[in-house]
């Protein structure tokens, strides 16, 4: 046993070989519980919500080679499923290897990591594993154990070679997983380079050549072409720049507050023993926290529980890597601070977490056996499963191309229609600029048969926001077949596709938190704002998050509604009035009776405001330009509505 354990992490420290039987016992039991806590034996079945339907899309696109970087332009990689741990037939192999890399990865470079004395402790990395189910907590750990294993190389005198290539192969892997890992990978990699160059070269070079040809092999495994590479990396861009402003919710400033002050007295810990001797540590452990700081209260819901873990990883690990009572004040700060932060989510209680830690090494047994006495059962439960979702109306039997709005893919993928789908497949991710055209032009160059479309907007923004660009192609080529299960069935009338282009256009400019009045005629109105964060708002990005926009709506009738605005959304263009609620709406705007029907949800003027700190942080002024729509009246409109009573809210 010891040997197997020494022939992972490289050559032995003086003493290592004398382990006593007990510590070597202990260090197998640990291996063996972080395999099976990162390893989806038992992995997650297709599941309806919004998250399910993007995993199980996700899994779809690499089993049919969709091209990842024009394609798809999503947050996650080919290696999606390594992540998500949802089974599908094409890419389990991909995802129990993947995952399989990164576990053993992850505990060869805590052991090596960990003076031979205290290697007892590493019993501690299961036990914070099932803190949380995020998997972000340790896999963006591995940047931080490959620039500390290779400094403890050289404090040793000779590098873990073997440790430092599975460090190396399992985070050029991440990046292919989920797009913004690249930047722990990318940083902890040039700190590699940096401190181990004059000392270790010969090591640095391995672990750069390991990344620069595991990535490539890894991006061809999937399915993908080599020189899509490139772009996949190149079309993250806008993704992570516009998640901050675009998906942001505001939570409990306790929960940040115990974060803030837990990380720096770990960061203060981190530095005892000399800054000379650990300020690479500190380094790291500073880029992970804060890493994980944006991952958990950026969008402050459940996602605090990831901030929460990482505390408890990085208390864990200068516990393991440190000798001395200050390393367990370290592992005590690490886990106060998850109990602080996870108590109004979860139970923080003895019983509660040795369940949830019974659960995570279970369910892991259980598939694995499953796996070996009847390979073929999670083959048919994902069958069974896909065909319940494709026998939903209104997707059932219909075998053309096909996209859905905003977010229900599933389905579609399930009832055998060929999806072809917009580049940002959820539309609440088209929060930019750049990624809203990307999807409008779509419609314009490769577009589907036909359309499911209805509105579902997330964090109550405005509900014409979500993919609002596309929009002008949708009205300008689809004519609605149907009006079934909530969904409008559209389907392409222009060939070539052609957008709606805004008539009659008026530019002003605008002042937040001053009402904007919209002018006057019976027509739909579209509209364009830009508007833009100070110098200041775009440091506050970085760091944390900008305050949050709202555009108050103000009706013919005097009415008036809140809605969410995402800056980003609005430099594109939407449809400003009417209100459009439901894909019944949706319908009306093209019928003969379009002025009678939405008459009520006409907008007069609207306010644009924000929340605490948006005069500093926000330009007061913005640009406006309003234009009108002339949609094209469709019979079959008015056949639709004609047929189904009013039931929008």
């Amino acid at each position: 046993m010891n040997q197997t354990v020494k022939e992972i992490v490289g050559k032995p420290d003086r003493g290592e070989a004398t382990m006593p039987l007990w510590v070597v016992l202990g260090c197998l039991v640990s291996f063996l519980l972080v395999v099976l806590m990162i390893t989806p034996f038992n992995p997650a079945m297709p599941f309806e919500s919004l998250d399910g339907s993007w995993i199980y899309a996700m899994n779809h696109a690499t089993a049919e080679h969709l091209r990842f970087g024009r394609d798809i332009i999503f947050t996650f990689g080919p290696l999606a499923s390594v992540y998500t741990t949802m089974y599908h037939p094409a890419t389990d192999g991909l995802m129990l290897a993947g995952s399989l890399l990164i576990a053993v990865a992850f505990f060869a470079g805590m052991y090596a990591s960990t003076p031979p004395g205290r290697r007892m402790w590493l019993l501690l990395l299961p036990v914070v594993l099932s803190l949380g189910v995020s998997r972000d907590v340790a896999f963006l750990f591995l940047p931080v154990l490959l620039c500390c294993v290779v400094a403890r190389g050289i404090e040793r005198g000779r590098p873990f070679t073997a440790t430092v290539c599975l460090l190396a192969a399992a985070m050029a892997v991440l990046p292919l997983v989920k797009g913004n890992f690249s930047v722990m990978v990318g940083l902890a990699t040039a700190m590699t380079v940096l401190m181990g160059w004059r000392a270790h070269r010969r090591t640095v070079l391995l672990a750069v050549a390991v990344q620069l040809l595991v990535m490539p092999l890894a991006w061809m495994a999937s399915g993908q072409s080599l020189p899509d590479l490139p772009r996949y990396f190149i079309a993250q861009a806008p993704i992570v720049s516009g998640y901050t402003d675009g998906m942001s919710v505001v939570g409990n400033m306790h929960e940040i507050l115990y974060f803030l002050m837990a990380a720096a007295l770990l960061l203060c810990l981190s530095l005892v023993g000399g800054i000379r001797r650990y300020w690479h540590v500190t380094v790291l452990i500073a880029a992970y926290l804060f890493v994980t700081f944006k991952s958990g209260f950026v969008r402050h819901d459940l996602h605090a529980l990831t901030a929460a873990v990482a505390l408890a990883m990085a208390g864990a690990f200068l516990c393991l890597s440190r000798a001395g009572r200050w390393s367990v004040l370290a592992l005590v700060i690490g886990l106060a601070g998850w109990g602080m932060i996870t108590r109004p989510y979860a139970s923080v209680s003895w019983d509660a977490s040795t369940t949830r830690f019974a659960q995570m090494v279970r369910q892991p047994v259980l598939g694995l056996v499953t796996r070996l006495r009847d390979p073929a059962a999670l083959d048919n439960q994902f069958k069974a499963i896909s065909a319940a979702f494709g026998s939903r109306p209104p997707f059932a039997g219909y075998t053309g191309t096909a996209d859905v709005y905003p977010v229900e893919i599933a389905p579609v993928i399930a009832a055998g229609s060929i999806w072809k789908p917009r580049p940002i497949l959820q539309s609440y991710s088209a929060y930019t600029p750049v990624l809203a055209q990307a999807n409008a032009d779509h419609l314009l160059k490769d577009p589907p048969s036909r359309i499911y479309f209805k509105l579902d907007p997330i964090d109550h923004r405005y509900p014409s926001l979500d993919d609002g660009a596309s929009w002008l192609p949708m009205l300008g080529s689809y004519t609605p077949a149907s009006l079934e299960s909530g969904y409008a069935v559209l389907e392409r009338s222009r060939q070539p596709a052609a957008a709606l282009q805004p008539r009659d256009v008026e530019r002003t400019s605008a002042k937040v938190g001053q009402e904007v009045v919209v002018p006057e005629g019976n027509d739909p109105v579209w509209v364009t704002m830009d508007i833009r964060p100070t110098f200041a708002g775009r440091l506050m990005s970085t760091l944390y998050k900008l305050p949050k926009l709202s555009i108050k709506m103000r009706y013919e009738n005097g009415d008036t509604a809140d809605f969410r605005l995402i800056a980003g959304a609005t430099q594109t263009g939407f449809l400003l009035s009417p209100t459009v609620a439901d894909a019944r709406d949706f319908i009306a705007l093209a019928s003969s009776q379009q002025q009678d029907m939405l008459h009520k949800r006409k907008v007069v003027a609207f306010t644009v405001y924000g929340d605490s700190g948006t005069r500093r942080l926000w330009n007061a002024s913005y640009p406006v330009t309003f234009g009108r729509l002339v949609i094209p009246a469709s019979a079959e409109a008015d056949r639709i509505l004609a047929a189904t009573p009013d039931q929008s809210p």
